[in-house]
């Protein structure tokens, strides 16, 4: 069996969101809408958070769905879409998707190419011969950003996350860790974020707002 990373097929209210949002964002010209709007597949994007990785933190396990991130190259360059799909509060509640960014830069084209190199030597060769759903895995306040691999068959091997961003030392990109790898090398920032007892501000990426 060879090793499969598949994104998601993007659902209906998800495609929705997206045509939708797409017009109230100048920085999207024609063609680059066109290209989002074409995309069949995306990857669900989930948020872990500094007390997932301290000891007796919940892990993978902890991490929430957040929404979905729609990723394209057109003539070289890298887009993403981001929809939210959380409840938002406020003046304008909502239960409902919506598309809350559109963005290029270097991140997007870390995460695509990241995704691309899943299946190339060396990176392929660190991990298992077998089918994997692949998430986006964003950790605010960790300064890393990361692919989930999970498994599409349960019990046959364990998650795999890729850094495709960070800035923590020791994390390398591109490299396949377990869980337990990376959040060893996680958890002594998450530790010296705790010892603050007042703590800087910390944006949340995928807040909902």
């Amino acid at each position: 069996m060879a090793l499969t990373p598949t994104s998601q097929v993007l659902t209906p209210d998800v495609k929705n969101a997206l045509a939708a949002g797409l017009p109230s964002f100048r920085s999207a010209d024609r063609s680059m809408q066109n290209a989002l709007l074409d995309a069949t597949h995306g990857f669900q994007v989930f948020t872990m958070g500094v007390p997932d990785v301290l000891p007796n933190g919940a892990g993978l396990k902890g991490a929430t769905l957040s929404g979905w991130r729609i990723a394209v190259q057109m003539k070289g360059v890298a887009m993403a879409g981001d929809i939210y799909t959380m409840p938002r509060g406020g003046n304008q509640p909502t239960d409902r998707p919506r598309l809350a960014c559109v963005r290029q830069g270097d991140q997007i084209e870390a995460l695509l190419r990241t995704f691309a190199a899943l299946t190339q030597a060396p990176l392929s060769s660190q991990l298992p011969t077998e089918p994997f759903n692949v998430h986006v895995l964003i950790m605010p306040g960790l300064f890393t950003d990361a692919l989930w691999l999970e498994p599409q068959n349960p019990g046959s091997s364990q998650s795999y996350l890729v850094p495709y961003h960070t800035r923590v030392d020791g994390v390398h990109l591109e490299r396949a860790y377990t869980e337990k790898e990376l959040i060893a090398l996680l958890r002594p920032l998450a530790i010296k974020w705790k010892s603050y007892k007042r703590r800087p501000y910390v944006a949340r990426r995928a807040a909902g707002r």
